[in-house]
């Protein structure tokens, strides 16, 4: 966000939520044994909700963002992101810290509650 590249910083954050839900999913696999391919197809998705389902955490989120409000909000605030993003050339820097908040947000941040389940 120093170079001010509001939308760089804001397509860029999202795959760090991304490559969390994938290192929770990552843990499905076993070594030496060859993956499932129905698990390995639904891994190499954008969608967050399709990805948490796989890791087996949506509905542990959707429990955790009613008791943690904070939570909920930044889940709000990240769930509808695509890789399209990267085109947009309205994402404004509060834009970008808002999202960038949601995703490490000490407290509340999608990357700390994803921490705790890899």
């Amino acid at each position: 966000m120093q170079g001010r590249r509001y939308e760089s910083a804001y397509y860029i954050a999202e795959y760090a939520v991304e490559c969390a839900i994938k290192a929770c999913i990552a843990r499905q696999f076993r070594r030496n044994t060859i993956p499932d391919k129905g698990l390995v197809d639904k891994t190499y998705k954008h969608d967050f909700e399709q990805l948490l389902k796989t890791a087996g955490l949506f509905d542990k989120l959707l429990i955790d963002a009613k008791a943690n409000p904070g939570l909920g909000s930044s889940w709000n605030v990240i769930k509808d992101w695509k890789p399209d993003v990267r085109y947009s050339t309205e994402k404004t820097r509060l834009d970008a810290h808002d999202l960038i908040d949601a995703i490490e947000n000490p407290n509340d941040g999608i990357l700390q509650w994803l921490a705790r389940h890899w």
